[in-house]
């Protein structure tokens, strides 16, 4: 329950789901007859409420006391929308938990190169990407789902590149005196 207060102090992390794209998002996963599926953040239950009636449904729910970093029962795929603070958490748990794969409705944004580089370090590969975009969210969303040990549609790189000559160079010096300036600030 010490998850409740700091959750509805960010506004992102209460983003339901409208079922039109929670449908869209649920066509791109095979589930099979049996598969377990837990929704790691159930809120009003718009995923979890599509989920196949040929599987086993299970979900977490702070607000009903139900934290999903305390779940310890075992899952072939994790669907949710998960809270936007919790993203990295969240992947943390459900690469080391679920036997099959995974989908995320995630900010556009929020797919990182480290963030990729996780799911891919975890034996899992993104096969499916769905855009959407929410009136009311922060920027677009994606769905992304992952499978374990399928060919990724993804390719990554997770150097910090500097633009090539004058032009990085100018970079860098702008960068120096934007933190100089920083530090400055902060010390009046």
């Amino acid at each position: 329950m010490e998850w409740i207060s700091p959750i509805k102090q960010k506004p992102n992390d209460l983003k339901m789901t409208p079922v039109a794209v929670v449908k869209k998002c649920m066509n791109l996963i095979t589930i099979e007859d049996g598969d377990s599926i837990l929704d790691g953040f159930k809120g009003t239950g718009n995923f979890y409420n599509n989920f196949p009636s040929n599987c086993i449904k299970n979900y977490c729910e702070i607000e009903e006391g139900l934290d999903f970093f305390k779940y310890d029962k075992e899952y072939d795929w994790f669907i949710t929308n998960p809270a936007f603070s919790l993203i990295t958490p969240t992947l943390h748990k459900i690469c080391k938990e679920a036997k099959k794969g995974f989908g995320l409705l995630i900010g556009a944004l929020n797919l990182t190169a480290k963030r990729l580089s996780i799911i891919h370090k975890s034996g899992f590969n993104i096969t499916k990407i769905h855009y959407s975009v929410i009136k009311g969210w922060i920027g677009p969303a994606v769905f992304i789902v992952a499978e374990r040990d399928k060919p990724s549609i993804v390719t990554y790189d997770i150097t910090n590149h500097l633009p090539d000559g004058q032009e990085g160079l100018d970079f860098q010096l702008k960068y120096k005196q934007y933190q100089k300036n920083y530090r400055d600030s902060k010390k009046k």
